[in-house]
């Protein structure tokens, strides 16, 4: 029982497709009828349109209407719900009063904030800074003969007024903000005034540095001490900024950094009052800048002091406190995680980049040291807090780029090369211990930095780079495997994952360079070797796949290692082209064996193992033709040896190693015998017949083996079966040039007899040779002498015509055009004999008897095609007798002698007659044969 055919499936589909189009037009015309009635009900139901929207409909009884609704005019289209409507009048409506809600003004959140902020802060700084400078000017001009004391009193007065007026304004509703600034303003001129008793030249009334220093802290406690007794942080934020800001505007001292390692603790302290995030960033900013402000602005005098360089790390280290405690209780409540990272992070290059601008600008040398130390200290701080919080991390990061850029800056040359590949292998062991990200990224940026040196350093020794790529290969392993021990998946693996991949390209580029930095006869070979290595590592070494880039590994370095043996050909000796053919084969060997094993999987890449394949194999090929050159035998021993090795080592790698693609590259080689021979001298020329007999021993011998491979097996026929041909064809050319066509003819149609005995063998060649020496039986036509030489040899090429004859009688059998090929063969062959045959005449005895030559063979193709029920013959022979007959009575009629004459006219006369009797004899056969030519039947049977 069959099924439905396609047709009546398409014609159903067709139909329920029209039916669900008309179904669809009709639902659509009763849906648009139904709105039109529904519409139409609609308005004959509605009430009068009213003159507002908002009104109620009075009604009938009473008429008076409604009191009237204001709706705003931002709310168009806002009707009542039906509740409110349905409301008695007794009742109060209770309209929302929409046009009351006061608009906010356009930028009146910013003028405010301006206004009762800003503008009081910067107001304050002026006022400060307007206090300091005041005070030098009175010193200067008006009161330079009071005591120092004095004038000291006055200023602690103005900062007691500053700090009871901003008390007094926060007591007061709506003013606190404004309080909280002044308060801040006149604690900050506290503590300036305090700095300035031991400090200010024309102020000092303290001559002891420890009591100085005590007194600051009093005044920092002070601010300290207000802020939490007020719980107001701007006010701590405010007097840390002013105070800092005020030293600075004193020249320097050693009193001034150690005012800013007071503040800075003071800032510290607050910050660890829950949410006082501000005061300690506040402080960290208001630090390291009048640190900078003191350096270049001038305040030192004009000249740049070494004070800060002492002091400077204990201010960091008061700030590295929250990341380095880092616990709840301390930090955790103004601070997240996340923030103290970000805090500490933020101290170390504020101060990496400050202490590293004086050490330059003090002109002291060995700065490698700077970032060396630094990195150091903060690498081993990360590493002892980093389970606590991300802070641990942000100083591993920072210590770890501080260190390599030590590393940068102390090392050159091919040590700086050495070290950065060493940096990437000791921070790959950690991340194989600790699986944490920042020693994976650091590695690989090591890994970057070794390949930039070697590049950049070029004169640099070859060893350097060699053992810089076995550094960076064995980092990029060591990050493969700790990423296989990261159980969960996640970024940190994929992230691994990949770094060990960047590595193994980075340590695959670096040993490219080092292969290139060899000697010339040393570069290709090794470069071969080391592709050899790792496909080998990859094939066997890793059956598990945990380290796929080993055979991209692989096959870069045999893609460099082929370039640079085509590019040093010249200067290689024979033992050198035959190892590159052992590794090379070897190679193919093996990727031919990845191609077999991932071609029966799902998915893997069995284009590039195929690829791969060929690349080896065709080194092979190449290596194998050169280690026959560079012997410097003469050329018939090269050919010899040509001849004799493609075969056997092409056998070898088909039916012993199982590599049809490396047999086929091999097969290549062929062509290094047949251009040799070529320029063999005449003694040795016999020698061009060993190149075809070599080709077809490559294409027999290697047909077959364990791994067959469709596209190879047939490129390898094409290689060895054209090399055959043309070897063939070249050795008689060279060897018989005037037997060379018959030879050549006799070859083609013995072939094409071979095939039509055997239909499913293919032999383009017996076309190829055919149709060659019909070309060259044509060129021979037009150089012949078409005239009378006396000659009674047989002409050439009358093995080119029995060719073509015996072809068109084969009636062959082709795959395609069989009716066009057949038909072409028998016009052609008819062409050839009369051609041939008018020639062989002409040149024997001239024209004379030329007419009846074609009457004779005009004759025998009319014969031959009713014979053989071939029209193309017939046709050709009425063609071939009109052109007797014309040529009788046109010329031939004038110029003949009597008897020749005589002849002429019988042996015209006796075919024509001839052919009138067959063709009345057999009329009715004849008719119905000529009636049947135009059949497709008769022509398969006939001309086709």
């Amino acid at each position: 029982m069959t099924g439905p055919s396609e047709d009546e499936v398409s014609s159903f589909r067709m139909e329920l497709d029209e039916f669900a189009a008309k179904q669809a037009e009709e639902i659509k015309r009763l849906r648009d009828r139904l709105a039109v009635l529904e519409g139409a009900s609609r308005k004959a139901s509605a009430p009068p349109p009213l003159p507002r929207a908002m009104d109620e409909t009075p009604a009938a009884s009473d008429p008076i209407p409604a009191p009237e609704r204001k709706v705003s005019a931002a709310m168009p289209g806002f009707t009542p719900s039906p509740k409110l409507e349905s409301k008695p009048e007794s009742q109060p409506e209770v309209v929302p009063v929409v046009d009351e809600v006061p608009k906010p003004e356009s930028g009146g959140s910013f003028e405010l904030n301006l206004g009762r902020v800003w503008l009081v802060r910067l107001g304050i700084v002026l006022l400060v800074t307007g206090l300091v400078l005041l005070g030098n000017y009175a010193y200067r001009n008006w009161i330079r003969e009071l005591p120092a004391v004095v004038r000291l009193v006055f200023l602690f007065a103005g900062s007691f007024v500053l700090v009871g007026t901003g008390w007094w304004f926060t007591l007061k509703e709506g003013m606190k903000r404004f309080g909280e600034v002044l308060l801040a303003g006149g604690l900050a001129f506290f503590y300036w005034c305090t700095f300035a008793a031991h400090h200010v030249d024309r102020l000092r009334v303290i001559d002891s540095p420890v009591v100085g220093a005590v007194l600051l802290l009093i005044a920092a406690g002070g601010i300290v001490g207000v802020s939490l007794r007020r719980d107001a942080p701007a006010t701590a934020v405010m007097g840390l900024l002013l105070a800092s800001y005020s030293t600075v505007l004193q020249p320097l001292g050693w009193l001034s950094a150690v005012s800013n390692v007071v503040l800075s603790a003071a800032a510290i302290g607050l910050m660890r009052k829950p949410g006082w995030t501000g005061p300690g960033l506040a402080g960290m900013a208001s630090t390291y800048l009048a640190y900078l402000w003191l350096q270049l602005g001038g305040a030192a005098g004009g000249s740049v002091s070494s004070v800060d360089l002492y002091f400077l790390p204990a201010s960091w280290a008061i700030f590295a406190l929250p990341g380095i405690t880092g616990l709840p209780g301390d930090f955790g409540k103004s601070l997240s995680d996340r923030g103290r990272a970000w805090f500490a992070g933020v101290n170390n290059g504020a101060f990496f980049g400050l202490f590293s601008l004086l050490w330059l600008v003090l002109e002291y040398g060995d700065y490698w040291r700077v970032p060396a130390v630094f990195g150091l200290v903060i690498l081993v701080l990360g590493a002892a807090t980093r389970k606590i919080g991300y802070a641990g991390s942000t100083h591993v990061a920072q210590g770890l780029g501080l260190l390599t850029l030590a590393l940068s800056l102390k090392l050159e040359g091919y040590h700086l090369v050495l070290g950065l590949a060493m940096e990437a292998l000791m921070l790959a062991v950690v991340f194989l211990r600790f699986r944490r990200p920042l020693e994976m990224f650091f590695s690989m940026l090591a890994q970057v930095g070794a390949l930039i040196s070697i590049l950049y350093f070029k004169d640099a020794p070859v060893w350097p780079s060699g053992m810089a790529g076995l550094l960076v290969a064995a980092s990029a392993v060591l990050l493969r495997i700790g990423s296989r021990r990261i159980e969960e998946s996640g970024q940190i693996k994929e992230a691994s994952t990949l770094a060990a991949s960047f590595g193994l390209v980075i340590a695959t580029m670096i040993g490219g360079l080092w292969c290139v930095k060899l000697d010339q006869e040393w570069r290709g070979m090794t470069s071969l070797a080391l592709a050899l290595a790792f496909t080998g590592l990859a094939m066997k070494g890793d059956r598990r796949s945990w380290l796929p880039e080993l055979r991209g590994m692989g096959a870069a370095f045999a893609l460099l290692g082929g370039g640079l043996l085509v590019y040093f050909c010249g200067v290689l000796e024979s033992w050198h082209w035959l190892a590159c053919v052992l590794m090379a084969g070897m190679g193919a060997v093996l990727w031919e064996r990845r191609a077999e094993t991932v071609r029966r999987m799902p998915v893997g890449g069995w284009e590039e193992a195929s690829g791969m394949a060929w690349v080896f194999g065709l080194i092979t090929a190449w290596s194998l033709v050169w280690s026959i050159v560079s012997l410097d035998w003469p050329t018939q021993q090269q050919v010899l040896a040509g001849v004799v090795m493609v075969p056997g080592v092409a056998f070898l790698a088909m039916r012993v190693l199982g590599s049809p693609r490396l047999r086929t590259a091999i097969s290549l080689t062929l062509l290094m015998p047949l251009v040799m021979s070529l320029f063999l001298g005449s003694r040795h020329e016999w020698l061009q017949f060993l190149v075809p007999l070599s080709a077809l021993a490559t294409l027999l011998g290697t047909r077959k083996g364990p791994v067959s491979e469709p596209k190879a097996d047939a490129l390898c026929g094409f290689v060895t079966r054209s090399v055959a041909l043309l070897g063939w064809v070249t050795a008689w050319m060279n060897n018989l040039p005037d037997l060379c066509l018959e030879v050549l003819a006799i070859t083609g149609v013995a072939l094409i007899f071979w095939k039509k005995r055997m239909p499913g063998l293919r032999l383009p060649e017996s076309w190829i040779l055919l149709v060659g020496t019909g070309v060259g039986l044509l060129v021979l036509f037009a150089d012949a002498s078409w005239s009378r030489r006396g000659s009674t040899e047989l002409q050439d090429g009358w093995a080119v015509v029995l060719a073509f004859v015996a072809t068109a009688l084969m009636r062959l059998r082709l795959r395609v055009a069989t009716e066009g090929v057949n038909l072409a063969l028998r016009w052609i062959s008819a062409a050839f004999v009369i051609l041939w045959s008018t020639l062989t005449l002409v040149q024997a005895t001239g024209w004379s008897g030329v007419v009846i030559l074609w009457a004779l063979l005009g004759f025998t193709l009319v014969g031959g095609g009713l014979w053989l029920r071939f029209a193309s013959w017939r046709h050709a022979g009425f063609a071939l007798l009109a052109v007797a007959l014309v040529k009788l009575f046109a010329v031939d009629v004038w110029d003949f002698g009597a008897f020749t004459r005589v002849v002429a006219f019988l042996a015209l006369g006796v075919a024509l007659v001839a052919l009138g009797f067959f063709y009345n004899r057999f009329a009715d056969i004849l008719k119905r044969l000529l009636d049947g030519e135009g059949s497709a039947e008769f022509r398969n049977s006939s001309d086709a």
